[in-house]
């Protein structure tokens, strides 16, 4: 007895939906604790490494 799955079909969007938005809350919610005037491009992978 063989059965072709599709994963699309059997994925529970809802739940899908909802990881994504909390993984987007999340990044932005750690963007919002570091941000700095000086270095404001959230691409910024240099922050924090600067020589004093």
């Amino acid at each position: 007895m063989t059965r072709k799955n599709n994963i699309i079909q059997e994925l529970d969007w809802t739940v899908a939906l909802i990881y994504l938005a909390l993984m987007l809350i999340g990044w932005i919610n750690i963007y919002a604790a570091v941000f700095d005037e000086k270095h404001s491009n959230i691409f910024d992978f240099l922050r924090g490494t600067e020589c004093r």
